[in-house]
């Protein structure tokens, strides 16, 4: 049986909260969503809860390189201080940058 994930994206629900996300922050005319393949949203489903698992229980490495993190000013999904504070525990040089655009 489907999780409520793969069900949204089955009913077309997760096209269209990803439409509605993705034109906040762009400029008049630009080129509307392109729907994902069903495939392609379920892989990224899948994607996003092997990471999910990840962020609830990080095992703490740290990076000593130059780490650099564009963060979106219109991202709905998470915010500026999220992306720039978040991997400051795990990056010795963080490097971040905000930028018009979103998620």
């Amino acid at each position: 049986m489907p999780t409520a994930a793969e069900f949204a994206v089955r009913r077309g629900v997760v096209d269209r909260v990803v439409a509605a996300s993705s034109a906040r922050g762009e400029p008049a005319g630009s080129a509307p969503h392109t729907p994902a393949s069903r495939a392609d949203a379920l892989a990224g489903i899948a994607l996003y809860r092997a990471n999910l698992g990840r962020l609830l229980c990080p095992r703490p490495h740290s990076v000593s390189i130059p780490t650099q993190v564009l963060a979106p000013a219109n991202d709905v999904n998470v915010t500026v201080a999220c992306q720039t504070t978040a991997p400051r525990r795990f990056v010795t040089d963080l490097r971040t940058h905000l930028i018009d655009g979103n998620h």
